[in-house]
């Protein structure tokens, strides 16, 4: 089984270094990737608004954005995620596996990623592949 990458992260946020599995905290939790740059984010976006509404734990991963571009996306768009971890340089998406932006990963409270989804997460997605976790 994959697990998440161990080293030492910042949250867009802080800048002190963290690691991933410090915001491992439910049973289950999505780490979506994306990027204000991403026009296919701005579409899955809506939906994850609507799951965190329900309280199902999002952790943001930003991939290769500017800081800055990253939380005027947020502020516009509003903010689905707990935290989200800030890898502009891309290093944290390249140990995961990541080929493009969005993905989502359902991760578990030790790290183990048990689910990789590329592309928009919508409604059909979440029902076949990740609402059994969170029901």
């Amino acid at each position: 089984m994959a697990m998440f990458p161990t080293q030492a992260v910042t949250t867009l946020a802080e800048t002190k270094p963290i690691t991933p599995q410090t915001l491992f905290q439910s049973d289950y939790q999505l780490v979506n990737v994306w990027a204000s740059w991403c026009g296919v984010c701005r579409v899955e976006h809506q939906f994850l608004n609507q799951l965190a509404v329900k309280d199902i734990p999002l952790i943001g991963l930003n991939y290769r954005d500017s800081q800055t571009q990253a939380q005027r996306y947020l502020d516009s768009l509003g903010d689905p995620y707990q935290t989200v971890i800030y890898d502009p340089n891309g290093n944290l998406a390249i140990d995961l596996g990541v080929i493009g932006t969005p993905e989502t990963y359902l991760v578990d409270r030790h790290g183990a990623i048990l689910y990789k989804h590329t592309g928009v997460l919508d409604q059909q997605v979440w029902q076949s592949a990740f609402a059994d976790y969170f029901d």
